[in-house]
């Protein structure tokens, strides 16, 4: 049945008792302080009486296996067994159920609310439903009373109900006499208040005076004892809470730092340890090293949102991962500049010199101590450039030291929450510092010994390359001497053969059938004789005897010998000459027969016919020579190796050629290389230098 529409006021059945409490009122939850059941029942008897007369539903809510305790017929009244539940969220999910079926001006009963502990993980929970319970009956302008039995939850507990509930009333039975004392009546203290009175013969009765001065002295004294001994628990709590995080945050930076020695990850992982929520929260970190080498104290890297938007972007991505905070620190990858691009372009803006004292940040460098910055805080420094860099108007900056040096600074804000920095924030902060620097230092260290060992490894394979070009060079020494007195030897039987095999050839008939024989013996002599002189001029390839030439003038003369085999070969020559191309000092033989050793082989590889490319020009101090092919070309992995002694690719021929070239071009102090491309052709390319030959001082390096 609804309640009466007419309806203003609640009552607790007593008229006396109403005047003291003011009430009850509509939106109240009157919580009973009691020692037993005996203690809450004869205000129970009260209200019911007069919600019976009123015709106002009651809803009564039992959390114990025991009955109700009044007559349940003298109002419209919903029993509700909820002892039958074993978790504190299921009795909360039946009591807002049935908060939420009815209307306004409907009245609620409690059992004893203590025995909920055995639901609850901790007193906290009941303290957090109690409030959520009168919260609701306030807005729903709904009542109810609600017994809570001395003894079964702490004085800490029963202090933080008191704080959430309207009406808070201390109930005693002595002697079969009722008393009750008004404890807290919220928004209507009066003089009634922590008073002691007494429930007899339907009226309520005060205490003497005497006795009340008594009882309120006593209670006053305990009351500020209690409230005394409850801050200090408090405050030995907060203590305690902030020491757990500060080991726990430590320990888990320190052991994420410890785990690489690469100093981007390390200080990637600084950040995070200021930025994360599970750590120092704060908004944004920039990280700032000194720079031994060039005296300047550099912003290195940054982590921060530059918005709102962004932030609540990067914070709900990171509530998605799940990622715990070592997984976090450990979550090191290249996208991390990518997603904070903004924070990174503002601290590598900064690149102060040390010299500059009077910048604050080297002078926050120099004093060596944490300090807040900011508009409003007073200082004789001027930091208004860098709060203007930062778009913030405070920060903290914290040194970074390692046995009394300096190795930076780390800066810290909160730019999207606004959120003030406290003095606890700078001493996290500069403790986090203490470890974050000894990290940085230990790999610093770290990749100077690693440097120095690369350097010590390089040293080892330079002076083994150079032990084994000295034995390879004495080797080869050897092996050319041996060579040189061999093709002396062999030289001239040699040429006795051939010119006896000569001598016979000529008198022989065309047609004599030892013609082709001789003929092959005079071919074959004469190729002993060019790898004897190949031989012999690689072992001694002589000293340039140098004079004023053309090149031009050069290339024509061995284009003209070798134009019987050009032609033989179907190869079409082409040339580009510098017109304006000075005379140069060279050995005009050594140079013929470089350019034809190259030609030779550009022949050999055009076998089908092809285009044979001659150009000169000036370039620097040097005079370049191109000689390109149309023909097979040369892979990659034999173009480096054209120019070794005894390398071939051909059946015949001795492999020192290009060799002998090279040391001739080198012995004129300039140089030779070759581009290729396997199927396109090749280009040999000789620089030669138009200075004096000897006139070493002044000869540049060369240009590819």
């Amino acid at each position: 049945m609804p309640p009466s529409t007419n309806l203003q006021t609640l009552s607790s059945g007593l008229e006396s008792l109403d005047r003291i409490l003011e009430g009850p009122q509509w939106g109240d939850t009157i919580v009973f302080h009691l020692n037993s059941w005996d203690e809450y029942y004869p205000f129970i008897e009260l209200i019911t009486n007069f919600l019976q007369v009123q015709n106002i539903p009651l809803h009564y809510f039992a959390f114990s296996e025991k009955p109700a305790s009044f007559n349940t017929g003298l109002s419209p009244v919903f029993i509700h067994d909820l002892s039958r539940l074993e978790s504190l969220e299921r009795l909360s999910e039946e009591l807002f159920q049935a908060f939420a079926q009815n209307d306004s001006h409907v009245f609620y009963i409690l059992d004893n609310v203590s025995e909920l502990v055995r639901m609850a993980g901790a007193e906290k929970e009941l303290v957090i439903l109690l409030q959520k319970i009168s919260a609701e009956l306030t807005e729903r302008q709904a009542a109810a009373y609600v017994a809570l039995e001395r003894n079964l939850l702490s004085n800490a507990t029963v202090a933080q109900i008191r704080d959430a509930v309207p009406i808070f009333l201390d109930i005693q039975s002595i002697d079969s006499a009722l008393y009750f004392q008004p404890i807290k009546v919220q928004g209507r203290y009066s003089e009634h208040m922590f008073k002691r009175y007494r429930i007899l013969e339907g009226s309520v009765h005060p205490e003497s005076a005497l006795d009340f001065e008594d009882y309120a002295r006593t209670l006053e004294k305990k009351s500020k004892e209690f409230l005394e001994l409850y801050a200090q628990k408090r405050d030995l709590e907060k203590d305690l809470q902030k020491k757990g995080f500060e080991l726990s945050l430590v320990n888990d930076i320190t052991s994420s730092l410890l785990s690489t020695m690469n100093l981007d990850e390390i200080l990637f992982r600084i950040l995070v340890g200021v930025t994360a929520q599970e750590g120092l929260g704060f908004n944004r970190a920039f990280l700032l090293l000194v720079n031994n080498e060039e005296k300047m104290l550099e912003g290195k890297i940054a982590i921060g949102p530059s918005s709102l938007e962004e932030a609540l972007r990067i914070w709900t991505d990171l509530k998605t991962r799940h990622l715990t905070f070592r997984e976090l620190l450990a979550s090191f990858d290249k996208e991390w500049e990518q997603r904070d691009i903004y924070v990174n372009q503002i601290v590598r803006k900064i690149r102060i010199p040390l010299s500059e004292r009077s910048h604050l940040l080297i002078d926050l460098l120099a004093h060596m101590q944490p300090e807040i910055i900011g508009y409003d805080i007073p200082s004789h420094r001027h930091p208004e450039e860098i709060l203007r860099l930062l778009e913030v108007r405070s920060f903290a900056a914290v040194p970074l030291l390692f046995r009394k040096r300096s190795l930076g600074l780390l800066l810290a804000d909160n730019l999207v929450t606004q959120r003030d920095i406290t003095a606890d924030d700078v001493e996290m902060l500069e403790t986090f510092a203490n470890y974050a620097s000894a990290a940085i230092q230990h790999a610093r260290l770290y990749e100077e010994v690693r440097t120095r060992i690369k350097e010590s490894e390089r040293h080892i394979h330079e002076l083994e390359a150079m032990q084994n070009r000295l034995i390879r060079s004495k080797k080869l020494s050897e092996l050319g001497e041996l060579a040189s007195k061999m093709a002396h030897e062999i030289r001239t039987p040699l040429v006795s053969i051939g010119g006896f095999a000569n001598a016979m050839l000529r008198s022989q008939a065309p047609d004599s059938p030892n013609s082709e024989y001789l003929k092959i013996i005079v071919e074959e002599v004469r190729r002993l004789e060019a790898i004897i002189s190949d031989v012999l001029a690689y072992v001694s390839p002589g000293i340039p005897r140098t004079k004023p030439v053309d090149l031009n003038g050069i290339l024509d003369q061995v284009i003209f010998l070798m134009n019987v085999l050009l032609r033989e070969k179907k190869i079409r020559v082409h040339f580009n000459y510098a017109k304006d191309l000075s005379p140069i000092k060279v050995d005009p033989d050594q140079i013929k027969q470089v350019l034809m050793a190259i030609i030779n082989n550009a022949i050999e590889s055009m076998s089908e016919g092809g285009e044979l490319g001659l150009a000169t020009h000036r370039h620097n101090d040097f005079v370049r020579i191109s000689i390109s092919d149309t023909g097979t070309g040369i892979s990659e992995d034999k173009r480096d190796k054209v120019f070794d002694a005894f390398f071939t690719t051909k059946s015949t021929g001795s492999g020192l050629g290009l060799n002998i070239a090279s040391q001739i071009i080198t012995n004129h102090k300039g140089s030779i290389y070759v581009e290729s491309q396997v199927g396109m052709g090749s280009t040999f390319i000789i620089n030669l230098p138009t200075i004096l030959l000897g006139e070493e001082s002044h000869v540049t390096t060369l240009d590819r």
